[in-house]
């Protein structure tokens, strides 16, 4: 009976015999549906295939609306750096391409460049060169910080060295790893634009992050306080008697 299909069957025809009497009759057999060919079942199924479709589609928009929102955060730092290196009441930073190691003299020529930021870091976080390696080093920061594009991987071949011996020189000569050496460099020129004034966002694309809000964060890492803090005490520290 189980094999049958759904539905209302008759068997006509059936002799029973026994010994005191003989019957015949038509038995009806109802075959009652399983419980996922009820008409229940199937509006649960229309339900699920609704909140699938409609999981989907808002997925994609998602997807589609942060990738607008990527586009426009680009468009928007593309745009802040193109203001803050055109305007005309400051020195702008300029964002130097990093020196490769096959150029003639890489060090000698990032010699040349004279980035000029104003000498108002009272204490530069900065390591000073002990060696004639961190000062080459730190020629090769100063050209390049404002790059976004200068990396770890940059500076070892700018320097001539593959990136695990880069970080044992640096690592030997001032107890930091290369990238750390690289986000100190930048936070400390980060501090004299915050200084003068500029917004954080301007300082932050000036000193070469991609992002204002990680900038923010490493800046609070490294000196306990935020951009917008650090400006505030300043203005407070030049305005008392």
């Amino acid at each position: 009976m189980t094999m049958w299909c759904r539905g209302r069957f008759v068997l006509i025809s059936l002799f029973l015999f026994t010994i005191q009497f003989v019957w015949a009759g038509t038995v009806v057999s109802i075959v009652v549906p399983n419980w996922w060919h009820n008409w229940w079942a199937y509006v649960l199924y229309a339900l699920l295939a609704i909140l699938l479709l409609r999981f989907y589609v808002r997925l994609r928009v998602q997807q589609a609306l942060a990738q607008q929102e990527r586009v426009a955060q680009q468009r928007h730092a593309e745009q802040q750096r193109n203001r803050f290196d055109h305007q005309p009441n400051h020195q702008a930073l300029p964002h130097t391409p990093f020196i490769h190691a096959a150029t003639t003299g890489p060090i000698d020529a990032a010699r040349q460049v004279n980035l000029r930021l104003p000498e108002t870091s009272q204490q530069p976080e900065a390591p000073a060169p002990t060696s004639p390696f961190l000062e080459d080093l730190q020629t090769l920061l100063r050209v390049n910080f404002s790059n976004p594009q200068f990396g770890v991987e940059e500076m070892a071949q700018a320097m001539g060295l593959s990136r695990v011996h880069l970080y044992r020189k640096i690592k030997a000569s001032s107890g930091l790893t290369a990238s750390e050496l690289l986000r100190n460099y930048r936070l400390t020129k980060a501090k004299d634009l915050l200084r003068l004034n500029h917004t954080i966002t301007e300082t932050a694309f000036a000193v070469g992050f991609d992002s204002p809000a990680y900038f923010a964060k490493c800046f609070r890492d490294m000196y306990k306080v935020t951009p917008s803090d650090f400006q505030t005490q300043e203005k407070s520290s030049h305005t008392s008697p």
